[in-house]
């Protein structure tokens, strides 16, 4: 009964099962094989939906936030183009796609309006890109603008807006912030939201052209920017000639030209500067220069280890690269841009393991890397951008600015990911490894000779980085040093390893150089740059018998070891100039690693043109009663310059009279005595009567003081300070302007100067010029006779407190002059002021605030 029972309870289970099965599914086949297939596509469905709901909901998430505007926006650009000019652009495109390639001009520009942040402004537009990338998208073209009107759109005159895809999203972006970190020439690069005649284009990045702007957003003084023109390339490429140039042979082809020939060509100053940076260029690529010749070489070294850290030389293409010349060094400063993408790094720019498999790439960068000089400061940059906390500290910087450009693009692009941080650390950590190899030579004994033991050895470099040899130890031993310095380049891969004979002179303890001697040598190395050093052991026969050419390096040298006024001390890497009355007829020129040193009973007169360049610190001191006196009697001699000085210059009681601008065939400086990006101390100076040169003194990217000094009668400008930081304390300005009846008492641009118990009477112009972002703080100052007492513009601001003007046009005046800043402030407590034509000058927009009261604006442009 219990099995029966049993049974039955199943059966009626079973019979349930079926009844419910054949209502939901029905009897046909049909309904039950549709239904089956429903079933399974909804599990699926869900299915999926469960496991990739990160990727739904950041989606979804992400589209919300941005269109409610709870996330960044993005600035909007409306461009409002005429039916006729917008099919010139569309005509031009429709050419280019034709060609493949796309060719501009001048001629290809038509007018537009853009309107952003509420403001119309009056534009020049074309398609911007050589290849399809920019404008074979049906919907989003890239396009090159420039602003009429003499006014800047987001601080720049000419820009070019292309889709964000163009370059990568936010790889172009991080490249520039990088670029800007370790103080190269960064483009301004953001993004925006464009519509065209009402029509919504999406997300576009703005990138910054070659101009004016450009350069002195990056703090330096204006200069062409010239390239390798690279036209022949792409128009065989268009044609599909048969007689086809390819890439490395249009190298060799192309001109140097400038950007913005028209305006280079209306100044003859900026033409000579072009034909300078033209003729550096032409000399590199013939290889009649070294590249530390042509370069800042700091700064060339740096570019090519960022591009090593991003793993991608792409920006390094010659027709990519992109020079300024710095007028005040006479040297090129490579410009960053279109970095491609972030990519793991498999060879360093600077390796023959990069010249040989990417050769089309290297045409001119690896005639660079023939440069010694060149390649020590690049491994010292690699040094720098692949210790850990380089990448860490560079992205902690960037972090606040990093996540809103990111939002902005991740809200428009939900489906993309930068994922690419941790590429800089991996790429880091391959530079590491490629600057410390675990062999890096071999050694042969080639032969052993003479009552000296001269021991002679084939060494050849086995990787691809350049090999210093530094000695040989026996037994543990240095006993044996070489004869001259020897750089062994690195190995070209799939070919042979180059060998050089190499002679080590000195004594082993132990005796002769027997065979059983040889295998107790060990050959000392290190690579290039590099202070860590290593040992290899040496082969007890010879690899070859042949010589082989040395590495020679050809290096002008300086001018300044036939003076009989200069005694050199190169233990002490001194270099002093005795007492005496000298008379120099020649150039000076002072390389960098000594201090020169002169002191009192000391008269240097330049004479013919003669100049004093100095890439050392000075230490010029002489006394009150017996002060050093640097001048040029009959008025032909030029002036002085420290460059790039490692270490601190002090001038104390030295007397400057009768010097000008030193200069020569389209290099040139501004003033009498110049300081660049070295420091400098002065204190109980007399700056007296400069000849045709805008400054007595000019001070450009260094740190300063000045105190208890004198600058009288300047042609021009008494003091123009450049991007500096420091202090002027007890000094006198008489007569500024006094030849050339425009000069400033100081002329301050991009500084960062507190001034203290100033006078300052009888100036042309300005008492007190404070512009271009410039923080100025003063107390107990005098000014007296001047046009304007006072004068602060461009996005600066001075405090003062004790401040008395007299018997001046305009005791203060606060402006904008140039588009590319704002505003300006002046702040006052005591201030004194009278017979003066008028006190304030106020600018819509800029403020004046004297003692607790606000000056109200009533004077425009």
């Amino acid at each position: 009964m219990k099995l029966k029972s049993s049974r039955h309870f199943y059966d009626k289970i079973l019979r349930h099962l079926k009844i419910a099965f054949f209502r939901f599914f029905g009897r046909r086949p049909v309904q039950i094989v549709s239904k089956v297939l429903l079933c399974v596509f909804l599990i699926s469905f869900f299915t999926s939906a469960w496991f990739y709901r990160k990727d739904i909901d950041r989606y979804v998430v992400k589209r919300v936030l941005y269109k409610t505007g709870l996330m960044p926006n993005p600035k909007r650009i409306t461009i409002d183009i005429s039916h006729k000019n917008y099919l010139k652009i569309a005509y031009k495109r429709e050419i280019a796609l034709s060609r493949g390639v796309n060719f501009s001009s001048s001629e290809d520009y038509v007018p537009a309006m853009l309107t952003v942040d509420n403001e119309a402004y009056r534009i020049k537009m074309r398609l911007k890109g050589d290849s399809p990338d920019h404008w074979g998208s049906q919907k989003q073209w890239s396009f090159r603008i420039r602003v009429k009107d003499d006014k800047t759109i987001l601080g720049m005159k000419q820009f070019s807006i292309q889709r964000s895809v163009t370059r990568e999203h936010l790889v172009e972006w991080l490249y520039h912030q990088l670029q800007e970190y370790v103080g190269l020439i960064s483009l301004r690069y953001d993004y925006v939201e464009v519509v065209l005649n009402g029509k919504n284009l999406g997300l576009y990045a703005v990138e910054e052209h070659f101009d004016k702007l450009l350069i002195e957003n990056n703090h330096y003084r204006e200069g062409p920017i010239v390239r390798f023109n690279d036209s022949s390339y792409w128009i065989h490429r268009s044609e599909k000639r048969e007689d086809y140039i390819d890439y490395q042979e249009a190298y060799w082809l192309g001109p140097v030209d400038v950007f913005h020939p028209a305006r280079t060509e209306r100044s003859p100053q900026r033409l000579e500067q072009f034909q300078k940076a033209k003729n550096l260029l032409e000399r590199l690529r013939r290889r009649q220069m070294k590249a530390h010749q042509v370069f800042d070489v700091d700064k060339l070294a740096m570019y090519f280890a960022i591009l090593d850290l991003w793993g991608n030389a792409h920006a390094a293409q010659y027709h990519n690269s992109r020079f300024y010349y710095n007028p005040v060094t006479s040297r090129l400063i490579p410009i960053g841009f279109d970095s491609s993408d972030l990519l793991q790094a498999k060879a360093l720019v600077g390796s023959t393991q990069e010249y040989q498999q990417k050769s089309d790439l290297m045409t001119w960068e690896w005639c660079l890397f023939e440069d010694e000089i060149l390649y020590r400061k690049y491994i010292q940059a690699l040094k720098q951008v692949s210790a850990p906390e380089f990448v860490d500290h560079f992205l902690k910087t960037i972090q606040t600015e990093y996540g809103r450009v990111r939002d902005i693009v991740y809200a428009c692009f939900p489906h993309y990911t930068f994922e690419k941080m941790d590429m800089l650390k991996q790429n880091q950590e391959f530079i590491r490894k490629t600057l410390d190899p675990t062999i890096g030579i071999q050694a042969y004994f080639y032969k052993a000779e003479g009552k000296e033991q001269k021991l002679h050895l084939q060494i050849g470099n086995i990787q691809f980085m350049p090999i210093e040899i530094v000695g040989v130890s026996v037994g543990g031993k240095d006993v044996l040093a070489l004869d001259e310095p020897v750089v062994l380049r690195g190995k070209i891969p799939s070919a042979p390893v180059e060998y050089k004979l190499m002679a080590f002179t000195g004594r082993s303890d132990d005796g002769d150089f027997s065979k059983e001697m040889i295998s107790k040598i060990k050959v000392q190395y290190r690579v290039m740059g590099m202070d860590d050093i290593k040992e290899a052991f040496v082969y007890k026969w010879p690899y070859l018998n042949d010589d082989f050419m040395d590495n020679d390096f050809i290096r002008k040298g300086s001018q300044y070891k036939n003076s009989e006024f200069l005694v050199v001390d190169d233990s002490l890497r001194e270099i002093v100039i005795k007492p005496g009355a000298w008379n120099i007829e020649k150039d000076i020129v002072i390389p960098e690693g000594y201090t020169v040193i002169a002191n009192e009973y000391t008269e240097l007169n330049l004479k013919g043109r003669a100049k004093i360049i100095s890439y050392s610190p000075v230490r010029f001191i002489g006394t009150e009663d017996h002060p050093l006196v640097i001048t040029s009697n009959d008025s032909t001699g030029q002036g002085i310059a420290v460059l790039k000085a490692q270490g601190p210059s002090v001038l104390r009681h030295v007397i400057f009279t009768n010097l000008a601008a030193p200069k020569a065939s389209g290099w040139e400086l501004l003033g009498a005595v110049n300081f660049y990006e070295s420091p400098v101390a002065i204190d109980h100076c007399l700056f007296q009567g400069n000849r045709d040169s805008d400054d007595l003194l000019n001070i450009i990217r260094s740190d300063f003081t000045i105190d208890k000094s004198s600058f009288e009668k300047s042609y021009a400008d008494a003091i123009d300070i450049d991007f500096s930081q420091g202090a002027i304390t007890d000094s006198s300005f008489v007569e500024s302007g006094a030849v050339s009846g425009n000069g400033d008492g100081i002329d301050f641009s991009g500084s960062v100067v507190t001034l203290s118990n100033i006078i300052i009477r009888g100036v042309s112009d300005k008492g007190l010029s404070v512009g271009e972002r410039s923080q100025v703080s003063a107390e107990n100052i005098k000014i007296s006779n001047a046009q304007i007492g006072i004068a602060s513009k461009d996005s600066s601001n001075f405090k003062g407190e004790g401040i008395n003007i007299s018997h001046s046009g305009t005791a203060l005046a606060v402006y904008q002059k140039k588009a590319e800043f704002g505003p300006a402030t002046i702040k006052i407590k005591t201030f004194k002021h009278g017979e003066n034509g008028r006190v304030f000058s106020v600018q819509d927009g800029s403020s004046i605030m004297v003692d607790g009261r606000t000056i109200i604006p009533g004077e425009k442009d």
